[in-house]
């Protein structure tokens, strides 16, 4: 996703589509006792992602 944001100018950090990205994972999660875990996860992988984005937008993937 990020050589596609790169080529359209989008930012890498987009605070409502990520919520979005989560609420709609998180509406599939059959476990809502443990759904903060989810949440954390989510969380997780979503800043790997950015971090993931940041360096090839310097040219370091």
């Amino acid at each position: 996703m990020g050589l596609k944001k790169q080529k359209t100018g989008q930012e890498i950090f987009d605070k409502n589509r990520e919520k979005e990205i989560k609420n709609h994972l998180l509406k599939e999660i059959p476990d809502q006792e443990n759904i903060e875990y989810y949440q954390e996860i989510f969380d997780i992988i979503l800043k790997s992602s950015r971090e993931v984005q940041k360096n090839l937008k310097k040219g370091r993937a």
